[in-house]
């Protein structure tokens, strides 16, 4: 008889199917039988947006069989201190996925301080030497590509034309040679909420693009969207599917922000002329569309979605 008490870890074989090196199953031991557990998912930056925004719709997550393990730099309640610039590693699940959100941001950093997004890379690697990450999720942004004048492929070649992009750009490097095949880089584009447009509050100022009355246009996604396409990325890796080594994360289309400031009933207006003002931004998702099902990118939609979301957010 098997002891109640005793919890297997169990290395399965599913490498030679799957790509993997190997993949843990977690089991309980229930009387005589073997329950199968929840995959822990290791989260970092848990008390930024979208780390706040995961905590809202974990229980969805866990309905998928996925446990969320909340890491954060400081002070979140119910979640493990992970300084990951310059403090150690936490105790974390073994064999677990890990979804990488935490970054230094422009917004609060400039010049060489966006270099922390590199050694949180490295912070990353340093852990899976003992916590053995199963699959790795990193999110990173459109911002490495250069915009062009048709919708941006994965296939096209980074040429971040900032320092953000260029730093989360390096942190894929990094991370890509250390993690190989348990890799999936997430390009994020805009997501309603946590953009300067509708995450801001007051009179929105556009900038004017020639030849179009609503202003610039660009790939977007709601935040339940978002919430979703990742559950069900998760959900296709825990039941062995290989994903794409990269994947842009938008709704197929683009959205004009004049359409969208509208959507959500505010006030905005035409700023003056602005020299480099990039008129449209897409990125190309069909590769994405062939995983989990989209919608079309709708201004309504997008706004409605922010709007529904539980508990509140931003």
């Amino acid at each position: 008889m098997l002891d109640r008490n005793f919890g297997l870890n169990i290395l399965s074989g599913l490498a030679g199917s799957t790509g993997m090196s190997g993949f843990c199953i977690w089991f309980e031991v229930n009387g005589d039988n073997l329950v199968k557990l929840p995959l822990p998912l290791i989260v970092t930056g848990s008390s930024g947006r979208i780390g706040r925004l995961l905590q809202i719709y974990a229980q969805d997550y866990e309905e998928e069989g996925l446990l969320p393990f909340w890491t954060a730099r400081n002070g979140l309640a119910g979640a493990s201190e992970w300084e990951m610039i310059s403090g150690q590693v936490p105790l974390l699940p073994v064999c677990g996925f890990l979804l990488h959100l935490a970054a230094a941001l422009p917004s609060r950093s400039v010049g060489a301080s966006l270099k922390g997004n590199l050694e949180m890379a490295q912070a990353v690697l340093k852990a899976d030497r003992t916590a053995a990450f199963a699959h790795v999720f990193f999110l990173s942004t459109v911002a490495v590509y250069a915009p062009q004048s048709t919708a941006i492929a994965e296939t096209v070649v980074p040429d971040p034309k900032n320092d953000y992009g260029r730093a989360k750009y390096a942190a894929e490097e990094i991370l890509r040679a250390g993690l190989k095949d348990r890799l999936t880089i997430l390009r994020l584009a805009n997501l309603a909420g946590a953009d300067a447009l509708l995450g801001s509050e007051g009179e929105v100022v556009l900038d004017p693009v020639e030849n179009s009355y609503r202003g610039p246009v660009r790939s977007y996604i709601g935040p339940g969207q978002l919430m979703t396409v990742l559950r069900q990325l998760m959900r296709l890796r825990a039941r062995g599917q290989v994903l794409p080594a990269t994947l842009n994360i938008a709704l197929p289309g683009a959205v004009a922000m004049a359409d969208l400031l509208d959507a959500a009933a505010r006030r905005w207006r035409f700023g003056p002329p602005r020299p480099g003002v990039v008129a449209r931004v897409e990125v190309e998702v069909s590769r994405l569309a062939g995983l989990v099902p989209l919608t079309k990118a709708d201004a309504k939609v997008i706004v409605a979605d922010l709007k529904s979301v539980r508990g509140g957010w931003q």
